[in-house]
């Protein structure tokens, strides 16, 4: 499978080029792209990320955790959350003692940069 980096950045020659908006759709492989494109600096030339996640075992392997540090490591990247969207055509899952979530979601990231830019 190609990456991002491989797919988009380099066989499009974008290396020196600013993505305004990326949207990806992983089907279930969130929580191991975005760690790595995070680790390979892919997202550094990435303005906004658009992104749907499949979280249905969210709450098993460590995965809430990967999830948060995922959000942590776009946070300090200069990421912020503008936009959640749950997708409500699964419903929200029922979790014993703490209530319900919604394991099916859209998300936008936007970095800091591009408000800045819009005030100006």
């Amino acid at each position: 499978i190609d990456t991002v980096k491989d797919a988009f950045i380099e066989r499009n020659n974008h290396k020196n080029r600013t993505i305004s908006y990326l949207k990806a759709d992983v089907e279930g492989y969130e929580l191991k792209t975005l760690p790595q494109w995070i680790e390979k600096g892919t997202l550094r030339q990435v303005d906004q990320v658009a992104m749907e996640f499949h979280l249905a075992a969210l709450h098993g392997k460590n995965r809430f955790k990967e999830l948060l540090q995922a959000v942590k490591d776009m946070y300090l990247m200069g990421f912020r959350l503008i936009s959640y969207e749950p997708n409500p055509v699964t419903g929200p899952q029922t979790m014993k003692n703490t209530g319900s979530y919604y394991p099916y979601f859209e998300v936008v990231f936007m970095k800091d940069n591009v408000w800045n830019s819009v005030d100006q």
